[in-house]
C-alpha cells in the first residue's frame, strides 16, 4: 500500500523536512524551492545564521531594505556574526530576538555602547564573543559577571584585538 505525503501527519512531514534541511544548507535551499509550504518549513534553517561583515544588503537582496529583510527573517536568527558596522547593530539585535550566539567585532569608539549593552541585555545569550572595551571599558572584573547578559552564558570570549 502506498502512502501519499498528504496522508502523513503534519508534524511528521515537518520533522522529515527539518531533518533534511538541517543536513546541509544546500539541501535546505533545494527544499525551499519545492513549494511555498515547504519554504515556510525550511525558513528557520535557512535563516538561522546571519553573517554581516559590512556588505550592502541592497546588493545582496535587491529590492528589499534592511528593515524589511530583518522584519521578515530576523526572528529565525539563532547565530549572529557582526563586524565592521557599529552603527547598524542595535536595530539588527532588536530585529533578532531569538539570537543566542553572537560574535560582535566592531570598533568600540564608533558604537553607541549604552544602547548596544541594553540591546544585548534583552537577549537570552548562550555564547558571546566581543571586544572587552565594548562591555566593560577596560579589564573584566568580578562584578561584571552579574550583568543581565551573563545569566545564561555558557561561553564567553573576550578580546582586545577585534577593533582595528
Amino acid at each position: 500500500m502506498t502512502t501519499a505525503a498528504s496522508d502523513l501527519p503534519f508534524e511528521l512531514i515537518q520533522e522529515i523536512l527539518t531533518i533534511s534541511a538541517e543536513s546541509s544548507l544546500d539541501q535546505a535551499a533545494t527544499l525551499s524551492r519545492v513549494s511555498r509550504s515547504v519554504y515556510e518549513l525550511t525558513k528557520p534553517v535557512l535563516f538561522r545564521t546571519f553573517v554581516y561583515l559590512g556588505e550592502d544588503l541592497e546588493a545582496i537582496l535587491p529590492g528589499e531594505t534592511d528593515t524589511e529583510w530583518l522584519n521578515s527573517y530576523g526572528k529565525y536568527a539563532k547565530n549572529l556574526l557582526w563586524g565592521t558596522d557599529s552603527l547598524r547593530i542595535v536595530p539588527v539585535l532588536k530585529s533578532c530576538p531569538n539570537v543566542t550566539n553572537i560574535a560582535i567585532w566592531i570598533d568600540p569608539e564608533n558604537a553607541d555602547l549604552p544602547l548596544l549593552l541594553e540591546s544585548l541585555s534583552q537577549l537570552c545569550l548562550h555564547r558571546l564573543s566581543i571586544e572587552m572595551n565594548i562591555l566593560f571599558g577596560g579589564p573584566f572584573q568580578e562584578k561584571h559577571a552579574l550583568l543581565p547578559m551573563f545569566i545564561n552564558l555558557t561561553h564567553l570570549d573576550l578580546s582586545t584585538n577585534f577593533a582595528s
